[in-house]
């Protein structure tokens, strides 16, 4: 499987057409120069080796919808049956700047587009670590949850004489 590149006189045939044969076909919309796009063509690269029975393709936006708002993109477009079945919009689903293929793949896992080996959802994992890594910051420092500071560091020494 791959990401097939198209173009708008390509749209009706490769992506409406063919998902009326019972298959699933993903399109984003895409501009080279938008970093979140570049994340997304990533992610459905390395989904589209794996689950080769999803058609995967990448159009540039101007080409799919005049005047889309590049801060829309990437956009994902889910078709079956001749019909755009679901719209995602940015990475806001997929975990923003830090998206990974995972990240993808859980998402059309819970759509029940594909089967995966993974047991929970990738953007949660990354979360519960950054906590993680947070926390044990916070110790290192010297700071456990149960010490508590001798004075307010949002007071200044001027606010005390006011009092």
């Amino acid at each position: 499987g791959e990401v097939y590149e198209i173009v708008k006189p390509d749209y009706v045939r490769e992506v409406t057409e063919c998902s009326n044969t019972g298959c699933w076909v993903i399109c984003c919309l895409y501009e080279d120069h938008i970093p979140g796009c570049t994340l997304m063509l990533e992610a459905m690269d390395a989904n589209a080796k794996k689950f080769k029975d999803i058609k995967f393709v990448k159009i540039k936006s101007q080409q799919a919808v005049e005047n889309m708002p590049e801060s829309k993109l990437p956009a994902l477009f889910l078709y079956r049956d001749g019909k755009n079945s679901i719209q995602e919009f940015t990475l806001a689903n997929f975990g923003g700047m830090t998206m990974k293929p995972a990240h993808l793949e859980w998402y059309l896992a819970k759509l029940g587009l594909v089967k995966t080996e993974l047991e929970s959802n990738p953007i949660h994992t990354y979360i519960q670590k950054k906590v993680k890594k947070v926390m044990k910051s916070t110790e290192i420092k010297g700071l456990d949850s149960d010490d508590e500071l001798d004075e307010d560091p949002f007071l200044d020494s001027s606010d005390e004489e006011d009092q």
